[in-house]
């Protein structure tokens, strides 16, 4: 769950400081890095990870992602007005 606070955080922090492109890059970035940890904690065999924790990170992807798109485009409406 950390990770998906963090890449939240990444997506937040990009969307307001950087330009569109470059914060849903940053942002795709780290879901993919947050999505590939999640996918390796259930493959890897070790501990009893259930599947569906899989689906968290791809809800948490999913939401960073928007958040990211929306924070940029309320950044560049403030700077465009």
């Amino acid at each position: 769950m950390p990770l998906v606070i963090v890449t939240l955080v990444v997506a937040a922090v990009s969307g307001l400081l950087a330009p569109r492109r470059v914060a849903l890059a940053v942002t795709a970035v780290a879901v993919a890095l947050t999505l590939f940890a999640f996918v390796w904690t259930v493959t890897d065999g070790v501990g009893n990870d259930p599947a569906w924790i899989i689906l968290v990170a791809v809800v948490g992807g999913g939401a960073a992602l928007a958040l990211a798109d929306a924070l940029s485009r309320v950044r560049a409406r403030r700077v465009s007005a």
